[in-house]
């Protein structure tokens, strides 16, 4: 549903933020973790399809507002730059995602993402316009579906680390 072009904007703006963890806050395992190989790739799975049920959630409400396919593109493409900023702040940290401050780098790249994506969404420049309250509202429904999430994965990862 999203064009080539938004597409690469999508990988710009992921990537972007992804190698800022390399400068993030994240404290060590106080004793080496002994990962349950199957458990875990079976948690991830959890995790990937729920957020896949989310980006399905947005495309189905851009249509139920009855938007023009651009304007769900838009829609869609904010909804996967969102999540996936999401999904690091979610997985960075094996306790709750604000036991741990992120680094500067991953904070001051997050907001800046997150404010070109919304200016370019919201201007119609590169991609179809969306009107503002579409964004703050897809911005607020990612940041609680990210707290939902986090109260699966902290359980779902103590299993991993005690197992």
């Amino acid at each position: 549903m999203v064009t080539p072009l938004l597409v690469l904007l999508l990988l710009f703006a992921n990537d972007f933020v992804t190698m800022s963890l390399a400068e993030d806050n994240v404290r060590p395992s106080p004793q080496p973790d002994r990962w349950a190989i199957r458990t875990l790739v079976f948690s991830s799975l959890a995790v990937a399809i729920a957020w896949l049920i989310y980006i399905f959630a947005v495309y189905a409400v851009g249509r139920s507002l009855h938007l023009p396919t651009p304007s769900i593109q838009t829609l869609d493409f904010l909804g996967l730059v969102f999540s996936g900023l999401a999904n690091v702040f979610l997985v960075r940290e094996r306790g709750h995602l604000w036991a741990s401050r992120p680094g500067t780098f991953l904070s001051v790249a997050s907001l800046v993402d997150i404010m070109i994506v919304s200016i370019l969404a919201i201007m119609g420049w590169l991609m179809a316009p969306i009107p503002w309250i579409f964004v703050l509202c897809l911005l607020g429904a990612t940041v609680v579906y990210t707290l939902l999430l986090d109260q699966i994965k902290v359980p779902l990862l103590q299993k991993l680390t005690h197992a």
